[in-house]
């Protein structure tokens, strides 16, 4: 409002009445950004000792031989029984006939060894340091 505009309301107040203007202040806040400080990351490489123990399978072969003598009347392959290879050897014989024999057989099977080993041995790992580093304190103006 002008202060002609003004002056024209206060003349249209009646004369029991007063008029005061309020005032009112305003605040505006607003952020700015510094670098207080920094982070510095190092990474570095050591090596610590590592020991553990483990189980070394080793397998060993058990040859059973057995001796048969019995006469067939066709060769058989090769079987298994149980975790058994049995292998069949047969040879010919002079009688008044020929007669195939089955002479002996050959067992084979599997006898696991377990053996425990400790092993002690080092392993490299990375590592990360970090450090804070304050910035300098502005310098003040006096």
């Amino acid at each position: 409002m002008t202060r002609d505009e003004h002056e024209r309301d206060d003349a249209a107040v009646a004369d029991d009445e007063m008029r005061i203007p309020l005032a009112e202040e305003t605040v505006e806040a607003h952020v700015t950004e510094r670098q207080k400080g920094k982070v510095v990351f190092t990474k570095r490489v050591e090596t610590v000792p590592v020991e553990a123990t483990i189980d070394l399978r080793q397998d060993n072969v058990v040859v059973e031989r057995r001796e048969m003598d019995e006469v067939v009347d066709a060769p058989r392959d090769p079987w298994y029984e149980d975790e058994t290879l049995v292998i069949p050897l047969y040879e010919e014989r002079y009688v008044t006939e020929k007669r195939l024999v089955l002479r002996e057989e050959v067992r084979v099977r599997n006898a696991p060894k377990i053996e425990h080993v400790t092993l002690k041995e080092t392993a490299r790992r990375e590592v990360i340091d970090i450090d804070e580093v304050p910035e300098d304190p502005p310098a003040s103006t006096s």
